[in-house]
């Protein structure tokens, strides 16, 4: 019912070579969806598509952050031209420039102090956004049983769960 194809591509210049192939009678895969939007087989949402722009931030952030890291750590370096070289603003190279008062020395090319604690700070309010966007505060509390948990505690427990993971669960196909 289910079949499997790896294959080569060769882009063009040729048929494309088959790797492997291999049948299923049954799906290989497991597929949940979120939630159903009437008129097609598949989830209309999800909580990944609800925090897209906050990943995408937090992404960006992390790169800025890096650089910036890499920068305080390996500053870029102004020299004067009788040391000659090529010119460049990356961590650690030189950019040689002309002058008498620069004559024969070396010091970074830019004096920029980066605040990476405002830029972590910002990053942690962005991934608690995304925690929240996928539920893991619920989903954490799933694991929190205490030990002197009453009965009625439990079953309210349990409830909640069921209330909540229902829906999702309910869309769960074996076909």
């Amino acid at each position: 019912e289910y079949e499997s194809v790896y294959f080569l591509e060769t882009k063009g210049e040729g048929e494309d070579q088959i790797l492997a192939r291999r049948y299923y009678r049954v799906r290989p895969f497991v597929v949940l969806r979120w939630s159903v939007d009437d008129g097609t087989p598949y989830g209309a949402r999800c909580p990944g598509m609800d925090c897209l722009g906050d990943c995408r931030q937090l992404q960006a952030m992390e790169r800025k952050k890096l650089k910036a890291i890499d920068i305080a750590i390996d500053p870029p370096l102004k020299a004067s031209q009788s040391l000659c070289g090529s010119r460049s603003r990356r961590p650690g190279n030189g950019t040689w420039v002309d002058g008498d008062q620069e004559r024969g020395t070396v010091g970074q090319l830019l004096n920029v102090r980066y605040d990476i604690n405002q830029i972590s700070a910002e990053s942690e309010r962005v991934e608690k956004r995304i925690d929240r966007a996928h539920h893991r505060d619920f989903f954490l509390s799933l694991q929190q049983n205490r030990p002197q948990m009453t009965a009625k505690e439990v079953i309210a427990r349990a409830e909640e769960r069921v209330m909540i993971l229902g829906p999702m669960i309910e869309r769960f196909t074996y076909d």
